[in-house]
């Protein structure tokens, strides 16, 4: 009889088979982790941007330029665009706030919309 012992290159191609295809996968999971962690801190960043121009918003006198009715804009930052939009209505002022910034390889960009009303 023959007795011998071991794996046969079938056994061996199909369990390297199964490795490569658990690498491939865990290699595509940290792809993906990686991505996620870089957009969530673009959008904390853009938070930030956001929560700064309100403030000012909050502290400017009511007739400040800042503060007249139609759309307004600035650049915080390099690629971020911030522009808010002002409606007066009475002595009541609305604005809405939105911060955006193109994230190179992904087709949404980062978006922040934040709203403040003023009264006199």
């Amino acid at each position: 009889m023959n007795n011998e012992r071991g794996f046969s290159l079938a056994e061996i191609l199909i369990s390297m088979l199964l490795v490569m295809t658990g690498l491939l996968a865990m290699a595509h999971t940290m792809g993906k982790g990686i991505e996620a962690n870089y957009r969530t801190s673009q959008e904390a960043q853009a938070m930030a941007y956001a929560q700064q121009k309100i403030e000012v918003l909050q502290t400017l006198p009511f007739t400040h330029s800042d503060l007249s009715a139609g759309t307004h804009s600035d650049t915080p930052a390099t690629g971020f665009t911030r522009s808010w939009t002002v409606t007066t209505s009475g002595s009541q002022k609305t604005i809405r706030l939105t911060l955006t910034r193109s994230v190179t390889g992904q087709a949404a960009p980062v978006r922040v919309i934040l709203g403040l009303v003023r009264m006199q």
